[in-house]
């Protein structure tokens, strides 16, 4: 079975708890995490990130030498340790439950301060439950190591810097984003999630951007380039 951690990782970032604090979408079909990578929490700013989470449900394992198919009924988050203190997470389903075939959302919450300021490797607990066999049961532990949360302070000129570095005005005048020109020629995809996590249709043309039905608000935008890496910035819209 051990199989079977070392597939979903990938699609698993899962951070959560208890109560319902997001909305799933479900015309997200892909297996996988949406967003792709957790943002930065800011100093003395409030912190919430969505994160849209669609498992798949079944792989194949080798069991004594031999290709074994495992269905997957459920996947349970335990706990996550190394937040930032004062941060915590949600789940929108009753004890942290993802199930196959349907898209279930988390959210982590807090307000950082400076002496928060650095890097949080995140370890999230989870236990899958699973079927080999079609019919027996079983039940897996395991930890996922693969996000890290960034805590930066704003006020550093360093981080302004960073922040502006791809898109522009933020916020911004008219509804109108610009990506920098030598950043645009190496874009390959570009997604937009509005504060409830929910993707959002824009247009960008000549290395301008706006939302197709625009709302003011926050958004979040990913963009990944040629090379296979993704950034990832918050965007004030103002029309």
């Amino acid at each position: 079975m051990r199989r079977i951690l070392l597939i979903i990782p990938i699609m698993l970032f899962t951070l959560l708890g208890f109560s319902q604090n997001c909305i799933s979408d479900q015309n997200i079909t892909d297996v996988g995490f949406h967003p792709k990578t957790i943002e930065p929490a800011y100093v003395d700013s409030a912190y919430k990130q969505v994160l849209q989470v669609r498992i798949f449900k079944d792989t194949s394992v080798v069991l004594n030498g031999n290709p074994v198919l495992a269905t997957i009924d459920s996947i349970v988050v335990t706990g996550i340790e190394g937040m930032p203190s004062g941060f915590y997470y949600t789940c929108a389903h009753k004890n942290c439950t993802f199930i196959p075939d349907s898209t279930g959302c988390a959210t982590m919450e807090g307000t950082a301060s400076k002496g928060d300021i650095g890097e949080y490797p995140l370890d999230i607990q989870i236990k899958i439950y699973a079927k080999i066999f079609g019919t027996v049961s079983t039940t897996q532990d395991d930890t996922i190591r693969q996000f890290t949360m960034f805590v930066e302070d704003l006020s550093s000129a360093n981080s302004l810097t960073k922040q502006r570095t791809y898109l522009y005005p933020n916020p911004t005048s008219n509804g109108m984003l610009r990506l920098s020109n030598s950043f645009f020629e190496d874009l390959a995809s570009v997604t937009c999630l509005n504060a409830l996590g929910q993707q959002v249709d824009f247009n960008i043309v000549n290395g301008k951007m706006n939302l197709v039905n625009p709302v003011d608000g926050l958004y979040t935008i990913s963009l990944q380039t040629k090379s296979g890496q993704t950034f990832t910035e918050r965007v004030l819209f103002n029309h």
